[in-house]
């Protein structure tokens, strides 16, 4: 789970540093926007349901985690998350509309990665986790790199901060589990 972790560390330095030499500071802004917002939402919002979910699964008396509040919270961020994206529009993103696009996908993604690493940590897999934490952040750099490469700009490069966390829906461990 460590090892895991500061792998992802060390890809999410990379994703920047590269992201940022090849579009510069001003092609970089509404990207940095979007990984701000979304820290901030994982930070608050997203690591407590996190940790509650891991708690009940593994308390004792495991009980199931309260999905429907979940849900709830992962609507309610988004759609605070979007408001602040529209009230911002011209001045973070170009006033360009996908980028909230991007800034609602990014946000509900996140939300279930954070429960589905929950479950796992819940489940006591955390080599798991980590794993899933490592393939997040390189899937995201690697998709990163080639579409740089491919020369796509800000924001076919801010699809692939979704893309990372919709990497434990296809992980192993939770494909043909029921999650509770």
């Amino acid at each position: 789970m460590v090892v895991g972790t500061l792998i992802a560390a060390v890809a999410a330095y990379l994703f920047q540093l590269i992201a940022g030499r090849v579009l510069g500071p001003t092609d970089l802004q509404p990207i940095v926007v979007l990984w701000t917002v979304q820290f901030l939402v994982f930070t608050i919002v997203f690591m407590p349901m996190e940790q509650l979910t891991i708690r009940r699964l593994n308390s004792a008396v495991a009980r199931a985690a309260p999905w429907r509040l979940f849900l709830l919270l992962i609507a309610a961020s988004t759609a605070g998350a979007v408001g602040y994206g529209m009230l911002t529009l011209d001045r973070q993103f170009d006033g360009d509309l996908w980028y909230l696009v991007v800034l609602a996908a990014l946000i509900i993604a996140y939300g279930g990665f954070a429960l589905g690493r929950g479950y796992l940590a819940g489940r006591l897999r955390y080599r798991e986790y980590g794993l899933s934490t490592f393939a997040e952040s390189m899937l995201r750099l690697v998709l990163a790199i080639a579409l740089l490469t491919a020369g796509m700009g800000s924001l076919g490069l801010s699809w692939t901060l979704v893309a990372g966390a919709l990497v434990i829906w296809f992980w192993l461990p939770l494909r043909g589990e029921r999650i509770r």
